[in-house]
């Protein structure tokens, strides 16, 4: 029976590192994915109301505009950045570690609300 429950944890041992080869792990962000189309095309694109519409959910658009207009303004588009995702939650760092957003998205893949942590 110790011989099953040892060969079991070595095995499961085994495969986590090989999965964690394959996605890496980052510290901020957790398991690196390669994230939602849409999420991602939104990040490398030049924030506009164009942007809203593509990517806000049509119920969250005015309160996104006063909340985060400034913000997005001030670091879209995003050049380089990586992506972590569980759910309906996606949260993404750019190459700097500078920023982190993250962002809750609807069964579209729209976004219904977003955070922001951007670092000096």
């Amino acid at each position: 029976m110790k011989r099953l429950f040892a060969s079991t944890l070595l095995f499961l041992f085994a495969l986590v590192s090989a999965l964690a080869d394959i996605w890496p792990f980052d510290d901020d962000i957790g398991q690196i994915t390669e994230g939602r189309s849409a999420v991602l095309a939104a990040f490398a694109e030049e924030y506009s109301e164009k942007w809203i519409e593509a990517y806000v959910s049509e119920d969250y658009r005015q309160e996104f505009r006063l909340l985060h207009e400034d913000r997005l303004s001030s670091i879209l588009p995003l050049d380089s950045f990586i992506v972590s995702e569980e759910g309906d939650e996606i949260r993404i760092k750019d190459s700097t570690g500078a920023v982190l957003i993250t962002v809750f998205t609807d069964e579209s893949s729209l976004i219904e609300a977003i955070s922001f942590q951007v670092r000096p």
